[in-house]
């Protein structure tokens, strides 16, 4: 059997419904979250779209073995990492579905751990200042360094981090091409295209609202639409551009734009 790989951030993760990445599932949707709050019972109920993934439809569609590696919060330097990890187990006949993620992020370990962990940068929509994201084991002062070192050398640079990455992987795609894999590239500029946990909660008469901006399953559908176009017709990316032309035409095909 042919198997479907699948690297990247928390939206290949499949947040808010696919948690394969948690550390403890029982605990992450069920244990940690008793004040009954909406976003409590959101993990409580989640998981029952855990096969509306992009990632789990693709895999029905071409009748593949699921492998997803993604972690939410990763960085771009980490989904890298993951994805030559796992190459000597692709073989030709797979597919390779790599989510790129925004450069303004930090990989690091906590302590003896080898297990990486991330920041994020963040602009918090109340006060309109930046702030970083990370473990609950990070301090201040680490924080505090990490918000200096995105907002002072990251974000100037930030366009030129976008340039290089894309160019990482559009030459991992062509190498997995050559093998025989068919490949792509999920962008991060199509984050906020299709629909997501909050408009999906806050139009829907059976769940409360959720502020979360990660994929509906409605989202996942249609990410999973168009990805089944971009691997038939080998295009390296995905990305905000082409999901304009597929909301304009229905289609990817080029004969449709002539």
């Amino acid at each position: 059997m042919k198997s479907g790989w699948f690297f990247g951030d928390s939206f290949t993760a499949g947040w808010g419904f696919d948690h394969h990445w948690a550390k403890n599932y029982v605990y992450w949707r069920e244990d940690h979250f008793e004040d009954g709050s909406p976003i409590s019972r959101w993990k409580q109920w989640g998981y029952r779209y855990q096969d509306s993934t992009f990632s789990k439809l693709l895999c029905s569609h071409y009748r593949l073995q699921h492998k997803n590696f993604a972690r939410p919060g990763a960085t771009n330097e980490y989904i890298i990492n993951s994805i030559w990890k796992e190459l000597p187990n692709m073989n030709g006949g797979d597919y390779v579905v790599i989510g790129d993620t925004h450069p303004l992020r930090v990989s690091h370990f906590f302590g003896t751990s080898k297990r990486m962990e991330f920041v994020s940068l963040l602009k918090n929509n109340d006060t309109e200042e930046f702030e970083v994201e990370a473990g609950e084991f990070a301090s201040e002062e680490f924080k505090k360094a990490c918000l200096d070192y995105l907002v002072y050398i990251g974000m100037p640079n930030e366009h030129g981090w976008v340039d290089y990455y894309r160019d990482v992987y559009t030459d991992i795609v062509k190498y997995l091409n050559k093998k025989g894999i068919k490949a792509t590239v999920v962008s991060n500029t199509l984050w906020s295209c299709v629909e997501d946990i909050y408009d999906w909660t806050r139009d829907s008469k059976i769940y409360d609202e959720v502020k979360d901006y990660h994929w509906s399953p409605n989202g996942h559908r249609k990410v999973y639409k168009m990805l089944v176009e971009v691997l038939e017709q080998n295009l390296n990316f995905l990305d905000r551009d082409k999901y304009l032309r597929y909301e304009k035409f229905g289609t990817l095909s080029f004969s449709a734009y002539i």
